[in-house]
């Protein structure tokens, strides 16, 4: 299959009014900060009534995730059904009588299958990493592993919506919206470009960990497009941030999430371990990419088509 011909495009295809481009970037780009300043009172009034909260770790991580990453979901939902005139579900593609573009077996399949994906990227990374001349060492924690183990679990629907708001914006919207109205290159490049700069303000931010995220954006684009949707590759990327800052205790973009079950640390070469920004500032990371896109290439892809 053909990427163009990928069932992902066909919720943008039927909008009754797509925006040109550049108007597409700009929303997209605006989207993000709309959203976290929508969660501002939410978090001003848990801070003056529910302090407590904040207290935890597993409180914060909640807090900085969920309300803004929440308001991405609205603010694209009231987008396409006012602009667009077409339902939300196309941004996952949603023919008749099914859930999203598939059977609810289907969409656990493919959820399960992207957020194992993750953490084998993830793990790989780790891989290449040793290989290189990285040295990788266990740091003694003080909290017992029941209670970590816990923790790292109790987090994972905050990173599914993390995960799944960025794919839904970028992927499920912008990537089909710009390849329907100026061609595949450009959906793929503009929209990876994008993620990209979505994160230039990120603690730590290098060239490297930049060039990173668009190698992931144009990853991401791939694996969405051949899968015809999103429900792979949103599991794929919140299991991708889940893993590295709570299965293994390193950096997120650049950002330190809280508890791990591990506490790991990388000792060589910056543009190996990332620095400050964490792996996906090195280049075991774009070695993972390009080796995961590799297998992309070479996959058959099983897509479903729609009828007529």
């Amino acid at each position: 299959m053909l990427l163009r011909e990928s069932p992902l495009l066909d919720g943008a295809r039927r909008a009754r009014r797509l925006p040109h481009g550049v108007v597409a970037l700009i929303v997209a780009a605006l989207m993000p900060f709309v959203a976290s300043f929508l969660s501002v009172p939410l978090l001003v009034f848990v801070y003056r009534f529910a302090p407590a909260i904040l207290e935890n770790e597993i409180g914060t991580l909640m807090l900085s995730l969920l309300p803004a990453f929440s308001g991405i979901f609205f603010l694209l939902w009231l987008w396409v059904r006012a602009v667009e005139r077409r339902p939300f579900a196309t941004l996952y593609h949603y023919p008749a009588n099914e859930v999203w573009g598939f059977s609810w077996q289907r969409v656990l399949f493919l959820y399960g299958r992207g957020f194992l994906s993750g953490v084998g990227l993830i793990l790989l990374t780790l891989l290449l990493l040793w290989v290189l001349g990285v040295r990788i060492s266990l740091q003694p924690s003080e909290s017992p592993w029941t209670q970590r183990l816990l923790l790292v679990i109790l987090v994972i629907p905050a990173w599914v919506v993390q995960g799944a708001a960025e794919e839904v914006l970028t992927r499920g919207w912008l990537l089909p919206v710009l390849t329907v109205r100026h061609g595949l290159g450009t959906g793929l490049f503009a929209s990876a470009m994008l993620f990209a700069a979505l994160h230039v303000l990120n603690p730590g931010v290098t060239p490297l960990a930049l060039l990173n995220l668009f190698l992931f954006g144009v990853f991401a684009a791939w694996y969405a497009l051949r899968e015809g949707s999103l429900w792979g590759i949103c599991g794929c990327h919140s299991a991708w941030n889940w893993a590295l800052g709570h299965l293994l205790g390193l950096s997120v973009s650049g950002a330190s999430v809280g508890g791990s079950l591990l506490r790991l640390q990388l000792e060589g070469a910056t543009s190996l371990t990332g620095g400050a920004f964490g792996p996906e500032g090195g280049w075991g990371v774009t070695l993972s990419l390009l080796l995961a896109w590799g297998v992309l290439l070479f996959l058959p892809s099983r897509a479903p088509r729609l009828a007529g």
